[in-house]
């Protein structure tokens, strides 16, 4: 090897020597050598500094420039490693009065990576070229690429906006046949509220116009049927008994009538009182059973004689249990059963209410309690009825701050449950 190369490796293991130290410190410096170069190509003499086997030199001492490089980055990232050549460097600098040549043979040894810019210096205008040549290839292929996903995405972008614009459009449009049909709706709203309110106040001018010549009807049959005009034949008797049938049906109806309509005008008023549901259940329970003995059904009642007291409206009440009594005696055939319970547990009154009659569909129940609805079954055993009463119970029940259930299974009859909060 020339006798400057071995300047320059001298005053590269100096320099390189000075900048491992001060960054790993003597005792790391010499552990790394003992296992890197275990055969001794590189060492520390007396005075610290590297020294390089005569034999392979310039290979060792790339060698080591290689492992220190793949070290640094390894441990301390790339700019560590950067940063110990650029020491080495400096110190390299301040030589190059002993050779003047002696940075550009310390390039030689360099790592490729780094002092990339110093190393550009040194090329020749034939390896600068190609380096431009190949970067500028290598630019031109990315630029090209770029091109094409720019190309492929503003196509996307454009589709989609033009789907963007139709959906627009279309969403545009529908909402402007949303509002229209909204405009249908609250018009249309308005005048259902308007004719319900009308046709509330019909029926109630009706129900109290028909209810004062169907008393007087009912009053002249009862006259006549009670002998007072003189004795009547068979014939007679039965077509006067048909016509207060007849005329009693209708004042039922006429009272149901009136009492949805104070229920929807809300002036269905509950007067409640402090009481107890006793006297009036039993009062009921008297006059049903002998309803029921007359068509040939038992009925059985169990009201205590005692029940804690609870605040209610004594009329509004009886018409409750009115209703579910004869809707239970209208439809249990004769040989059936009817029984009342009563009981209270829970802060509650409940009546409980169980017959044997036609029961209710599973299909229709949920309406049971709803305006003019009958069962299907109920009509054909008895095509006159209002299908009021129940709503009028429904609604009477909820204004005392109770509830109102029923369980039915067709041909094996129902249960209806009131219960009733206690005073």
């Amino acid at each position: 090897m020339p006798e400057k190369s071995g300047e320059v490796i001298r005053a590269f293991g100096e320099a390189i020597t000075r900048a491992m130290t001060n960054l790993f410190g003597a005792q790391s410096v010499r552990a790394m050598l003992k296992s890197q170069f275990p055969h001794g190509e590189l060492a520390l003499d007396g005075a610290g500094v590297f020294t390089i086997a005569s034999d392979g030199a310039e290979g060792a001492i790339k060698k080591w420039a290689a492992f220190l490089a793949e070290r640094l980055v390894r441990d301390f990232g790339h700019d560590a490693a950067d940063s110990i050549f650029r020491t080495a460097q400096r110190d390299f600098d301040r030589m190059r009065s002993v050779h003047p040549r002696s940075m550009e043979d310390f390039r030689i040894y360099l790592p490729e990576g780094f002092l990339e810019k110093e190393r550009i210096t040194y090329l020749s205008k034939e390896e600068l070229a190609g380096r431009v040549l190949e970067r500028t290839r290598e630019l031109q292929e990315l630029n090209t690429r770029l091109e094409e996903t720019v190309r492929l995405r503003t196509k996307d972008l454009v589709a989609g906006n033009v789907s963007l614009r139709e959906l627009l459009k279309e969403n545009y449009e529908v909402g402007k046949m949303l509002v229209r049909r909204d405009l249908e709706l609250t018009r249309a709203n308005a005048r259902l509220e308007e004719l319900d309110a009308i046709k509330t106040e019909f029926v109630s001018i009706a129900a109290h116009q028909l209810r004062t010549p169907l008393t007087g009807v009912r009053w002249s049959y009862q006259t006549l049927l009670d002998g007072e005009s003189g004795a009547l034949n068979q014939e007679q008797r039965r077509l006067l008994e048909s016509g207060l049938g007849a005329t009693l049906r209708m004042v039922d109806l006429v009272n149901d009538l009136l009492s949805v309509a104070r229920i929807e005008e809300g002036k269905f008023g509950i007067q409640l009182r402090k009481q107890s549901l006793a006297p009036l259940l039993s009062r009921l329970a008297s006059r049903y059973a002998a309803l029921a003995e007359q068509k040939g059904i038992r009925l059985s009642s169990s009201v205590p004689p005692i029940l804690p007291d609870i605040a209610f409206d004594e009329e509004k009440m009886e018409i409750v249990f009115d209703n579910i009594l004869d809707n239970a005696l209208k439809y249990t055939e004769p040989g059936g059963a009817i029984a009342l319970k009563v009981f209270y547990e829970e802060g509650s009154v409940h009546i409980e209410v169980s017959d044997t009659g036609v029961g209710v569909s599973p299909d229709q129940l949920h309406r049971v309690f709803t305006k003019f609805f009958r069962a299907d079954n109920a009509v054909r055993l008895h095509t006159a009825g209002t299908g009021l009463g129940l709503y009028v119970v429904k609604n009477i029940v909820e204004k005392h701050g109770g509830t109102v259930e029923v369980e039915s299974s067709e041909g094996k009859g129902s249960v209806f449950r009131v219960s009733l909060p206690m005073a």
